[in-house]
């Protein structure tokens, strides 16, 4: 391996399948959903930050669509449970629900 490449971390970061990946638009941040509903976030680059996850729980279905606001700041997530969540990403408030839309 390239002296330039190397494993960040040999733990998986989903217990199940990662089913959705989308990066925010000024590309500091990446969102995830695993097929066990779970959606991730981690701040980029992802070598300088040693893979620090935030978890959001709130669907009980699996995760269809996941985007971003154009600031960063705010996830949305729709799911097969027939409900989308707008979470607040800022530093203060980190995965707070703002928003639920439900069936």
């Amino acid at each position: 391996m390239p002296p330039e490449v190397q494993v960040l971390n040999d733990k998986p970061i989903s217990k199940s399948s990662v089913t959705r990946l989308k990066f925010s638009p000024f590309g500091s941040k990446l969102a995830f959903a695993s097929v066990d509903t779970m959606i991730g976030v981690m701040k980029t680059p992802l070598y300088g930050n040693q893979l620090e996850i935030t978890t959001l729980q709130g669907h009980n279905a699996a995760i269809n669509s996941l985007s971003w606001s154009s600031n960063d700041q705010y996830l949305i997530s729709a799911s097969a449970d027939k409900s989308c969540i707008v979470w607040n990403l800022n530093w203060q408030k980190k995965g707070e629900k703002l928003l639920v839309l439900d069936k």
